[in-house]
């Protein structure tokens, strides 16, 4: 309820400022360097972040729309070569990609929910019980061409004992529109029994915390935009 309220507030201030029409563009770091700063956005929150304000308002309600409910928001530039013969991304990139976001929520489950630096050790790098991909699809909703940027979300879905479902959606810069979605299951797994395990307390509380900083955050974007609207109409 707290989400949606917020999503509906944010969203409606930010449909009445003027719609821009600028292109997206890519800074000279994300050209020669796109892969060594992927979690860039990850601290602070993209919502929150100087870019967000600069972009037109189409994009800012689609990032709000489809990713104000998610706890981790990544932006990656797409690359000229993750283009295929039919000149647009291939199909299977987009699973880098989310890969990519998947471990920007691993490395914040230390950062931000503040998971035992051993225990998070154990659980990124199999060195004792850690995630394992059981299951992973994606399902296409536009084609995406260079030059672009895709911010894409995480969300954990309902906790299980054994297991983490998380549901990622990743946006176009270029087509202010969600471009495709991604749902994956990742299983407890023991390393060194080789055995399935179980969702440690220590990781629900840490997931826990994450969700209560992006609340924290998406209620700062409500609020931003509420008193920007507040000052106009003085």
């Amino acid at each position: 309820m707290l989400r949606s309220s917020l999503l509906a507030s944010a969203s409606a201030i930010i449909g009445r400022r003027a719609v821009s029409t600028a292109a997206p563009t890519l800074s000279a770091q994300q050209q020669q360097h796109p892969r060594k700063q992927i979690v860039t956005d990850v601290f602070p929150d993209v919502l929150l972040s100087p870019e967000f304000d600069k972009m037109p308002a189409p994009l800012q309600q689609a990032l709000m729309h489809h990713l104000g409910d998610h706890s981790i928001r990544i932006s990656l530039p797409v690359q000229w070569g993750d283009m295929d013969a039919f000149n647009h991304v291939n199909n299977v990139v987009y699973f880098r990609y989310f890969e990519t976001a998947r471990l920007a929520f691993i490395q914040a489950l230390k950062d931000i929910g503040g998971l035992d630096p051993k225990l998070f050790d154990e659980f990124a790098n199999a060195k004792g019980v850690g995630p394992i991909i059981s299951e992973a699809y994606c399902r296409y909703r536009s084609p995406v061409t260079f030059p672009d940027i895709l911010t894409i979300g995480v969300k954990v879905g309902a906790e299980q004992p054994d297991r983490i479902k998380m549901e990622l959606k990743a946006v176009s810069h270029a087509q202010h529109k969600l471009a495709a979605e991604h749902h994956a299951t990742a299983v407890m797994f023991d390393y060194r029994t080789g055995k399935k395990a179980v969702v440690s307390d220590e990781l629900r509380q840490a997931h826990h915390k994450i969700a209560a900083w992006s609340d924290a955050n998406l209620a700062k974007v409500a609020a931003k935009y509420a008193a920007t609207a507040a000052a106009k109409s003085q």
